[in-house]
């Protein structure tokens, strides 16, 4: 009879490279324990969580899944990296900095993103194209209106272009353009702007995500069997190198950390990632990101 531990793990599938490594090097360095990955959307998360489901790390692609579980579910969060949503494209519908709101107007265009009542990255999408107009008034209406918006999966027929995470692409190898940081959700600095944006999960007011910057998590569930093992766990999970992988550097706790050591966490800027078809546009919209850093300042006083 094998009775062999388990470290029971749930996580978002946006995850999967980064932990298939950490789960081969843990099982590789633990004789008596294994980890096991459950994956999940953020909203099938939370409702795991809530529910008692037992698990002893929840590794989550939005940070706000572990702050609705305190202080019931853990007493503490580590936000460990953060992300960005762009549009990738398929062949022969190539984007850049000067055409990407002309080709999305276009009508006849197909434009995808994951189900914003399930996924992180799907209320992502649309809460990007709700802040569509920080570039060009009118664009949220067209983009939210497009009759071309389509919710997809991983087993979809491509489309055209598709709202994703960068991080997505990079590993994919999946040509993409960037958006401004006033409508990508990468950068802290904007969130009183980015909260402007709102979805409801459950379509009855009781679930609603409010705009922030993507902010990745990690926790340990009061309910875990196994702390300790999954201290061991995200000690290696830790060690992945988060921004050459084209996530955010981020590094901050909530409550109390999950993680033994921060003094050793090195949080280094990123490299610059982007499209080899995609134009510099580091000063395309440097007047409307000064408007809206004002903005987002003077709202931040007034709350």
């Amino acid at each position: 009879m094998n009775n062999m531990k388990e470290l029971r793990i749930l996580a978002d599938a946006c995850f999967a490279a980064q932990l298939a490594e950490a789960v081969e090097r843990f099982n590789t360095t633990h004789a008596d324990i294994r980890a096991v990955v459950s994956t999940a959307g953020a909203a099938d998360c939370l409702q795991r969580l809530k529910v008692g489901d037992s698990y002893d790390l929840a590794i989550l692609a939005d940070s706000a899944v572990a702050a609705a579980m305190m202080p019931e579910q853990t007493d503490g969060y580590y936000i460990f990296a953060g992300n960005s949503m762009v549009l990738a494209y398929t062949p022969g519908h190539i984007l850049n900095a000067k055409n990407w709101r002309e080709k999305l107007g276009d009508p006849k265009a197909s434009i995808g993103h994951l189900d914003p009542n399930t996924d992180s990255a799907g209320y992502a999408a649309v809460m990007a194209c709700m802040l569509a107009d920080s570039v060009a008034p009118g664009l949220t209406r067209t983009l939210t209106n497009h009759p071309g918006r389509k919710v997809v999966t991983a087993a979809s027929e491509p489309t055209d272009f598709a709202f994703k995470y960068r991080t997505e692409c990079i590993a994919k190898k999946i040509s993409y353009a960037s958006l401004p940081d006033t409508m990508d959700l990468s950068n802290p600095a904007f969130n009183a702007h980015y909260a402007t944006a709102k979805h409801d999960l459950t379509g009855d007011g009781k679930t609603i995500v409010k705009g922030a910057a993507i902010a990745h998590a990690l926790t340990i569930p009061f309910s875990a069997e196994e702390p300790e093992a999954a201290r061991d766990f995200i000690e290696i999970f830790l060690q992945n190198n988060f921004t050459a992988q084209g996530f955010v550097p981020r590094s901050e706790i909530a409550g109390k950390s999950p993680c033994r050591m921060h003094a050793a966490l090195e949080v280094k800027k990123p490299p610059r990632v982007q499209s080899a078809n995609y134009e510099d546009e580091a000063d395309v919209h440097l007047l409307e990101r000064a408007r809206l850093g004002k903005r987002s300042q003077d709202l931040a006083k007034a709350a």
